[in-house]
């Protein structure tokens, strides 16, 4: 139950923490194979099986249950799935599932079709706004410091133009 216990709390850490492949691996593991494996080889030992067989259960329910996991995050991505939440439901939520690592992980290839497409996700969720008013909320929040620093006009120009600047670049 620790280990079980312990990959719900990495499931429910890495849903806001850039992970990898190896560190979503090891919460599967630990949430829902660990589980299944334990399951199974408690079935066995209620059986009377000899210690063999009980871990060839134990592996059996493991190896499943990393498949069950991978298989779930497949179905979140399913419009015919029928597992229970809406589609792309790990997506809104910016899980990270095995899916979006290796998606994010092979985006260094992508083209620029590929590209423009998710500039245009950008775009109509509003994000490319949002980033833009918090860089402009930061420059105001430099420029309302400048005001506490005595300074000749020469110089006070210089940095609000600097701050100005940092925001309004394009190259």
């Amino acid at each position: 139950m620790k280990e079980v216990n312990h990959g719900q709390i990495l499931d429910i850490v890495y849903e806001n923490e850039a992970t990898g492949e190896k560190e979503y691996l090891d919460m599967i593991k630990r949430k829902t194979a660990m589980l299944l494996g334990s399951a199974f080889e408690i079935g066995a030992i209620f059986a009377g099986a000899d210690l063999q067989i009980r871990k060839a259960f134990f592996e059996f329910g493991f190896n499943i249950g990393v498949a069950f996991q991978i298989t779930d995050d497949l179905m979140d991505v399913d419009e015919e799935s029928k597992k229970g939440n809406s589609f792309g439901s790990d997506i809104k939520k910016g899980k990270r599932t095995i899916l979006m690592i290796k998606a994010l992980d092979k985006a260094k290839k992508i083209d620029v079709s590929d590209i423009k497409k998710t500039v245009e996700i950008f775009r109509k969720t509003g994000a490319i706004d949002y980033a833009r008013n918090l860089a402009e909320t930061g420059v105001k929040a430099a420029k309302e410091n400048l005001a506490k620093i005595k300074m000749s006009e020469e110089y006070m120009q210089y940095f609000i133009e600097l701050a100005d600047f940092i925001v309004k670049r394009k190259d």
